[in-house]
């Protein structure tokens, strides 16, 4: 949706200028946003190089709004007559409808090139990784909902930067080292906004929010993350940042359900 008062006959780079005057110092998180998410937000808006760069840091705390987002929406559902099963499936056609099931047909998609050739994706399929997500979220007791669904969103994200640009990369190219690692890094604005300094920042953040809302398990669900990533980073050109979101999140959601089961059945509503 255009912004108010914006003219189609302006170019692009009128347009990121409206954009970075209304949002101001939250112009790195607008286009964070736009990287992951399928709302209708800024879509006149053509970042540059140098916004992705800027916005690399800022992609965690695009997952961690989101997160929040549909844990507010989750909370008022909860306090609604409904049963918990239909509170959930409300909250994962949000969660689908927002990201557009970018997670969703990015492990689809990996999971075709590996295993059957390519063969296209089908509805059903789709329909069938969409109910493995509502699974989780319905399997995880209501009061860790909040939990499942920021860490998770956090998880994705993290996992994503990390097959961008592991951080550990920059611990060798520091020293002399890891030259392709660096040329692969100047290929991709995203990956070179990630500097040491603000990957500092990026592990902090996840680090608080892990262990804020999942305690122990936050530190589990940290290390699956960094492995996912390291996978993806290793194995880039077979797999997307699709298909390492959606593996993060789904394992994040899957220890979350683990480590804190519903007890009662979904169909009885709460008190």
């Amino acid at each position: 949706m255009p912004c108010p008062g914006y003219d189609p006959e302006v170019n692009a780079g009128q347009a990121r200028d409206e954009w970075m005057k209304r949002t101001g110092p939250f112009y790195p998180l607008l286009v964070a946003f736009r990287l992951h998410s399928n709302l209708p937000l800024a879509s006149d808006l053509e970042p540059s190089s140098d916004d992705l760069q800027r916005a690399a840091p800022w992609t965690i705390a695009a997952g961690a709004i989101t997160g929040a987002g549909l844990a507010f929406v989750a909370a008022i559902l909860l306090r609604t007559p409904l049963v918990p099963a239909i509170s959930a499936t409300l909250l994962i056609a949000l969660w689908i409808f927002a990201s557009g099931a970018f997670a969703e047909k990015g492990m689809l998609r990996l999971l075709s090139r590996t295993f059957a050739g390519g063969a296209a994706i089908g509805s059903g399929h789709l329909l069938a990784a969409v109910l493995l997500r509502l699974g989780l979220v319905i399997g995880t007791a209501p009061e860790s909902w909040t939990a499942a669904l920021v860490v998770s969103a956090v998880a994705g994200r993290l996992a994503y930067l990390i097959s961008l640009r592991p951080p550990w990369s920059l611990l060798g190219s520091a020293h002399g080292g890891g030259p392709a690692e660096d040329a692969a890094a100047q290929e991709n604005p995203l990956a070179r906004g990630l500097t040491p300094f603000r990957w500092a920042v990026v592990a902090a953040v996840v680090l608080l929010t892990n262990v804020a809302l999942a305690g122990g398990w936050g530190m589990v669900i940290l290390s699956f993350s960094a492995a996912i990533g390291a996978v993806g980073h290793r194995f880039a050109a077979r797999s997307s940042s699709a298909a390492v979101v959606g593996a993060a999140e789904l394992i994040a959601l899957v220890i979350v359900a683990a480590s804190s089961p519903a007890l009662v059945s979904p169909l009885i509503a709460g008190p």
